[in-house]
């Protein structure tokens, strides 16, 4: 079962994910997996502490997933799925 819950930040989020090339929504998904099971300790996440964010690459040249954790309610919050420039 993992750590944290997962949940869209907005409706951008949402059509951003629903947007996404089939095989870079797998990867996006799989990213999710992780990040429900530790958003901090992620192999390659970049932390913006003036804005409380984090980063993760999807995949090679893929683009980046930008959430947010809530630690009290133990939810991941993903706030932005930025394709690549391919």
């Amino acid at each position: 079962m993992p750590r944290y819950g997962w949940m869209f930040g907005g409706e951008e989020a949402e059509k951003q994910y629903d947007n996404l090339p089939q095989d870079s929504r797998r990867l996006v998904n799989q990213r999710i997996k992780e990040l429900q099971e530790d958003p901090i300790n992620i192999p390659h996440r970049e932390y913006d502490a003036q804005f409380d964010l984090h980063s993760v690459p999807i995949g090679d040249d893929k683009g980046l997933i930008t959430y947010g954790v809530e630690e009290n309610y133990r939810v991941v919050i993903g706030y932005r799925f930025t394709p690549g420039i391919n």
